[in-house]
């Protein structure tokens, strides 16, 4: 063939992507990680083709993940880089609660422990505290609020509810005949109210028993003397009002 049948072929360079920086995500489940590309080299305009469906060479907004980009320059020549976002692991609260004992009383607790994030944590209550625990609480919601040193936040609420319906459990029987099983009187729930009085009357309406609190039980005894068993009329009354509890305390030896 003559020298003017030859076939010109042109080689093109081939473009270059490097990956200057990443950053990973501030907190978990956030988009928030960056990248910045370097593209050189090829025959420029390049157009930038990731696999989220971002362009561009500096992308900021990307989740934990993996990701693959394409570049391509004006002559269709490509390079390929592939990169990954990273996250810290979600924050966890693990917590232990104690309910009221009832609607009037005021034990019930909530304690908890922080994992997870990035440690340096805040703890902040709905009351305002920032300790690990909140303490003598009544029935209701208390709330608290962790951030940790990226400033990513987790919030709980917890709903303490009364055990009982009541808050005084009064029995109808003593056997004070010291066996050191139910020799006394022991009202639970007493202990939750201030200004608390017990009296104790036999069948004629005699009173064989009267106390201002309740500190020490009636061991079913008058003035020292064991009374006989039989079925005695109690009133207890609640605080400074007209409310009170009335019924029957038998003895049986």
């Amino acid at each position: 063939s003559s020298p003017s049948d030859a076939v010109t072929v042109t080689i093109h360079p081939l473009p270059d992507l490097s990956l200057l920086s990443t950053a990973n995500a501030t907190c978990n489940g956030e988009s928030s990680g960056s990248a910045d590309l370097l593209a050189s080299g090829g025959t420029a305009p390049y157009v930038y083709d990731w696999n989220s469906g971002h362009t561009g060479a500096q992308v900021s907004g990307l989740p934990a993940g993996n990701y693959r980009v394409i570049l391509s320059d004006a002559e269709m020549c490509r390079d390929t880089v592939n990169l990954s976002i990273d996250e810290p692991t979600a924050i966890l609260i693990s917590d232990s609660i104690t309910h009221p004992f009832c609607a009037d009383a005021e034990d019930g607790s909530v304690s908890v422990s922080i994992s997870g994030g990035t440690p340096g944590y805040t703890l902040l209550w709905s009351d305002g505290s920032n300790g690990n625990s909140l303490a003598d609480l009544s029935p209701g919601t208390v709330s608290i609020s962790v951030t940790d040193a990226n400033n990513c936040e987790l919030t709980a609420d917890y709903d303490l509810l009364p055990t009982y319906d009541h808050c005084i459990f009064i029995p109808d029987i003593i056997t004070p005949n010291n066996d050191n099983f139910n020799d006394v009187w022991i009202i639970r729930g007493l202990e939750y109210y201030t200004g608390v009085s017990v009296e104790i009357y036999d069948r004629w309406g005699k009173p064989v028993y009267h106390s201002q609190g309740y500190d020490i039980p009636w061991d079913g005894t008058m003035d020292g003397i064991e009374l006989p068993m039989d079925s005695y009329h109690y009133i207890i009354r609640i605080g400074n009002t007209s409310s009170k509890l009335v019924g029957n305390i038998t003895i049986i030896r």
